[in-house]
């Protein structure tokens, strides 16, 4: 009854959405995108949670047609460890430059695959350079 929003942290976020069906948050926080969810489970279950994202943003190569990729994979302190899965599909006519992680490489019909598993420990950044 008596709770107000907070105005400083309404200032912070902007483009505030709701995925109606899996309930996932995206908002804009500190010129980052940001996902939310929340996932109600009893002890001992388990929960994959799987989501598509489109760059709001086309990519800009350069005179060498190279155009650097890089997304900031942040966790909340004390989260454990969770494994992950990161994937990405360029179209076939494009290359990857992939850094020194286990990254598949896949053909499909949307374009090439590039797959990276591991493990979600702390904050981290996954990097690479695309080529035309």
């Amino acid at each position: 009854p008596h709770l107000r929003p907070d105005r400083d942290l309404i200032a912070l976020e902007t483009m505030e959405s709701m995925d109606s069906t899996l309930q996932i948050r995206e908002s804009r926080e500190f010129n980052k995108t940001v996902f939310g969810a929340w996932a109600f489970l009893e002890p001992g279950q388990t929960q994959d949670l799987t989501w598509e994202y489109t760059l709001p943003w086309r990519l800009t190569f350069d005179s060498t047609h190279k155009a650097p990729y890089r997304i900031l994979l942040q966790n909340q302190p004390g989260v454990a460890p969770l494994p992950f899965t990161s994937t990405m599909v360029i179209p076939s006519s494009w290359r990857m430059d992939a850094p020194a992680t286990d990254i598949s490489r896949t053909k499909s019909e949307q374009g090439t695959r590039y797959t990276w598993q591991g493990v979600w420990e702390e904050d981290m950044i996954q990097e690479s350079v695309l080529r035309q």
